[in-house]
């Protein structure tokens, strides 16, 4: 009976290659984990905005952009004089300015896939993206992207500094 070093060698070498393998795969998925999937929460943005959605926008501006988005399908805006109508897209056509989208310093747009946006101008221009980031969305869990809030968004900086809720990411603030 001959003894064959040579093979045990190899096997040996194969399962440390396995075992080096596996813990890089492990490694890989933590990275990914940390640096590309972004954490459940509210994310505020005032001083650049969000890609499209960049600070100083005009109206007319936003709605190109957020025409742009896919997955966004409603549009509510908050107009305090005006229990403005929410618009909804049914087919492939674009959102069109209305005269409640004109009025309102606030728009809340919802969509597909839990996204989540709220719009804040003042003298006609952007000056807040709000974002919601959520793995599951039931309705009653993110109020402030559900309906018109006028008393909130007097101040809403200091309304996210005060709700326990959710995590709060203030993003390029």
């Amino acid at each position: 009976m001959i003894l064959r070093l040579p093979h045990l060698k190899t096997k040996t070498r194969q399962r440390l290659l396995q075992i080096f393998m596996g813990i890089g795969l492990l490694f890989l998925a933590f990275l990914i984990e940390m640096v590309i999937i972004e954490p459940t929460g509210i994310y505020s943005y005032s001083l650049q905005g969000y890609k499209g959605f960049k600070i100083g926008l005009s109206r007319e501006g936003l709605l190109r952009e957020i025409n742009q988005v896919k997955v966004i399908r409603q549009i509510i805006p908050c107009d305090p004089s005006d229990a403005s109508k929410e618009l909804k897209l049914t087919s492939r056509r674009f959102f069109e300015m209305t005269q409640g989208l004109a009025r309102s310093d606030v728009w809340i747009c919802r969509g597909k896939k839990n996204v989540g946006f709220l719009f804040q101008f003042e003298k006609d221009l952007l000056v807040r993206v709000l974002r919601l980031k959520s793995r599951s969305f039931e309705p009653g869990d993110f109020p402030l992207f559900e309906q018109c809030q006028p008393e909130i968004y007097q101040d809403i900086p200091g309304f996210l500094n005060r709700q326990t809720r959710h995590i709060v990411f203030h993003k390029n603030e």
